[in-house]
């Protein structure tokens, strides 16, 4: 078995069963409690067609979290950020989702998804050969245009959203299949407005970042949308310190 599948048999142990998703608050750290702004639900990422658009939102209240922490550890991200997550995960999520996790459930799935970040591959997923080749279509169309200084984030959405009404309207997917594809270009959407439009311009390359997390998101789907949300900002983290 490729070593990808280390990390599905990780989370698939943790069976979570998860609900819809709400609005809901962030904090940068532990009982400091702030907005969401300008990580609204109305934020320019969204998408409502979208049915499984939760997965980015969430992902980048847990992203925007961590790196705008005051104690964040860069050199030592590797210990420091799963120890930040399973501390403050509480404070980030919603109830209904925080109570179906533990602080050690949080931390491994962390230090896991860390251990693989920047070896992991889209054909590495256990997954059909058609749901994966899509994945490739779209990720290899962005990392092109993120190669074109002169791309705004407009643009990337506009490809990702016409790249999901295809598959919303495909007969040819499983409605399984569709779940992973529509997680994938919701946190792929999400990623590239951060990187692209909140965070410091030109620091990480969005296409390779937004890539890694999508996948990252996808991986950690078995596991619920909790674990998606999880290796999906630890994959984001790790790859953009060694892009």
């Amino acid at each position: 078995m490729k070593p990808m599948l280390n990390v599905i048999f990780v989370l698939s142990a943790l069976g979570l069963m998860i609900t819809s998703c709400k609005k809901e608050s962030t904090s940068t750290n532990a009982g400091n409690t702030k907005n969401v702004s300008p990580l609204r639900r109305d934020h320019p990422a969204a998408n409502t067609n979208n049915p499984y658009d939760d997965y980015g939102f969430y992902h980048n209240i847990l992203l925007d979290a961590a790196l705008n922490d005051p104690n964040i550890d860069i050199s030592h991200i590797d210990t420091w950020l799963p120890d930040y997550m399973s501390d403050n995960y509480t404070t980030l999520l919603p109830q209904e989702y925080s109570a179906t996790v533990s602080p050690t459930q949080v931390s491994n799935a962390c230090f896991t998804a860390i251990e693989r970040a920047g070896n992991a591959e889209i054909d590495d997923l256990d997954l059909s050969q058609a749901v994966k080749d899509a994945m490739s279509n779209l990720n290899t169309t962005l990392i092109s245009l993120s190669e074109d200084s002169s791309i705004v984030y407009a643009d990337v959405k506009d490809e990702i959203i016409s790249w999901e009404d295809d598959v919303i309207a495909s007969s040819y997917f499983s409605t399984s299949e569709k779940q992973s594809l529509l997680v994938y270009s919701s946190i792929y959407r999400h990623s590239t407005y951060y990187w692209m439009d909140l965070y410091p311009a030109g620091r990480w390359p969005w296409g390779r970042v937004g890539g890694a997390d999508a996948l990252g998101g996808v991986i950690g789907l078995v596991g619920g949308p909790v674990m998606s949300w999880f290796v999906s900002t630890c994959f984001s983290i790790v790859t953009g310190m060694t892009s």
